[in-house]
């Protein structure tokens, strides 16, 4: 009987099985490339057992092909070989330089680095040099490929399709499937949005709403993460802030940049919003709860009709 996969975590444990029963490598790894380095959703250790789910293999830094290209070969797209890991090639942590010193490594991903930042790939680690048969490399591709595949669907399943943002499930997944940064949090409502639909008409109200979450693209970080919460209501994922001033700042710009006109058709249209949001460096409190936090505060905002 197959086993039910749940999550991508037990897809990726799945995946593995595959590539250990085809390849003798001392471990093997599912990753996803973040900010500052790759997150692994699962892991088989036949060797490195300091290899582990949801920890970090920061050597890996974004774009994995010019930091790697000194120190292997690109052997084909999306597959990187570094015969012997050494000292003047690491970029991580003294421990896992330690832990991989005079390791190989082979990294295969469905497309080059940069053209595909978001797709997991299949690192191997082995105490020497990995030398894979063909068919066995072309096998571990076609996983690679197909975990592509997989996370598109995923990443569509977490795409609200009228902005392009992030949708509300995304919290969700960030929760079970990534190592989550200290997030402050900002919540942001269109005020009156109902009376702009029956107005206008639906088609108005979409429109506006896609402008609006092009404002928040514009006006955020690289870092950060805009989400439509709902209907009208966006929340934006801010990491790393050290202070409350910068948190400040971010909303000051963007309370700035939606004062500016929409033109919805042939006519331009002001709107208001509410904000409320909440600085977080560090501590006890949830993602969740910071969310309920700053949501409070919107909506103290715009019982008192001001932003």
């Amino acid at each position: 009987m197959y086993p039910t996969i749940h999550s991508p975590g037990e897809a990726a444990s799945a995946v593995l099985q595959i590539a250990n029963a085809l390849a003798d490598i001392d471990s093997l790894a599912v990753c996803r490339r973040q900010e500052t380095g790759y997150f692994v959703i699962a892991a088989v250790n036949n060797r490195e057992h300091w290899l582990a789910a949801r920890s970090f293999l920061p050597f890996f830094r974004a774009p994995l092909t010019p930091c790697l290209a000194a120190a292997g070969r690109m052997a084909s797209a999306g597959c990187i070989t570094i015969d012997r890991v050494n000292e003047k090639d690491w970029m991580g942590t003294t421990s896992l330089a330690e832990s991989l010193n005079n390791r190989s490594l082979l990294y295969l991903s469905a497309l080059p680095d940069e053209k595909s930042p978001h797709y997991p790939g299949l690192c191997l680690i082995h105490s020497s040099p990995i030398s894979l048969k063909p068919e066995i490399k072309t096998a571990l591709s076609n996983i690679a490929l197909l975990m592509a595949y997989n996370a598109d669907l995923e990443a569509a399943s977490l795409t609200d399709s009228l902005t392009g943002l992030f949708n509300r499930r995304y919290l969700s997944y960030l929760k079970q499937n990534a190592a989550v940064p200290q997030y402050s949090v900002l919540f942001v409502d269109l005020d009156r949005f109902k009376d702009m639909n029956d107005r206008y008409g639906h088609e108005a109200g979409d429109s506006l709403l896609v402008q609006v979450a092009e404002r928040l693209r514009c006006n955020l970080r690289k870092s950060d993460v805009p989400i439509r919460y709902g209907g009208d209501e966006f929340l934006i994922l801010l990491p790393h802030l050290d202070h409350a001033d910068t948190l400040l700042l971010i909303t000051n710009k963007i309370l700035a940049a939606m004062e500016e006109p929409f033109v919805i058709g042939q006519i331009e249209v002001k709107v208001s919003i509410s904000a409320g949001s909440r600085f977080h460096p560090g501590g006890s409190l949830s993602l969740e709860e910071l969310i309920a936090l700053a949501d409070q505060d919107m909506y103290a905002a715009k019982r008192k009709g001001r932003d």
